[in-house]
């Protein structure tokens, strides 16, 4: 059992852990917040977007000015995307979105992830916690995002309509070689086996969300 004194123990346990065949793994999964960090922003920023709308070319200075958000600090956020190849930056400071990530970066197209990655910010203020609820044993404490708690719960909602799109069609593909279909009649789903009803399925849209469905559909 290691002593709580760590002062003589340190520096030959840094050694170690640096020195270890999987030190720069274990480094890597201890620093992988700060990537994630970096997307977050952009996706809340809705950074990929605006640049997008500016015919995928845009300057910090640019997107400063529009959206009123400080020069130094965006710029670091940009580099930072661009070396992370989500975006591209030119030789005279104007930045793109990377060919493979534009249409999931862009917040107006159907396949869109920035919801999910909205969603996964506001699980990341949750699960930096973790040693604060472990020790006292209650929730952790709810921090909303930038965008507010009403566009936090449309976020999850969309974040799971783009999850779902992922999936959808080889679900409906599944389900079509099998003997269970799905029919939509008027406000309920029917789950049909053999021709036979097995249940009801009610589907509510989340309430808290938007204002326009508060009621099952």
């Amino acid at each position: 059992m290691r002593s709580c004194n760590l002062t003589n123990e340190e520096p030959q346990f840094t050694i170690a852990l640096m020195t270890s065949p999987n030190a720069s793994e274990r480094l890597r999964t201890a620093s992988a917040f700060q990537e994630s960090c970096v997307l977050i922003a952009m996706a809340e920023l809705d950074l990929a977007t605006q640049i997008l709308e500016r015919s995928n070319n845009a300057t910090a200075a640019d997107l400063a000015e529009s959206a009123h958000l400080d020069l130094r600090a965006l710029t670091i956020l940009l580099d930072a995307l661009a070396g992370l190849e989500f975006f591209t930056k030119s030789a005279d400071a104007r930045y793109s979105v990377a060919e493979p990530y534009r249409e999931l970066l862009d917040s107006r197209h159907p396949t869109t992830f920035i919801p999910m990655l909205r969603h996964q910010g506001n699980c990341l203020r949750s699960w930096s916690q973790l040693a604060w609820v472990v020790t006292g044993g209650v929730p952790a404490q709810k921090h909303g995002s930038i965008l507010g708690p009403e566009a936090d719960g449309v976020s999850f909602i969309l974040a799971m309509n783009s999850v779902g799109r992922l999936f959808a069609s080889a679900t409906v593909e599944d389900l079509k070689k099998s003997d269970v279909f799905i029919q939509f009649r008027q406000r309920k789903y029917q789950v049909h086996r053999h021709r036979r009803c097995v249940g009801n399925l009610h589907a509510s849209i989340f309430g808290n969300a938007f204002t326009s469905g508060r009621n099952d559909f």
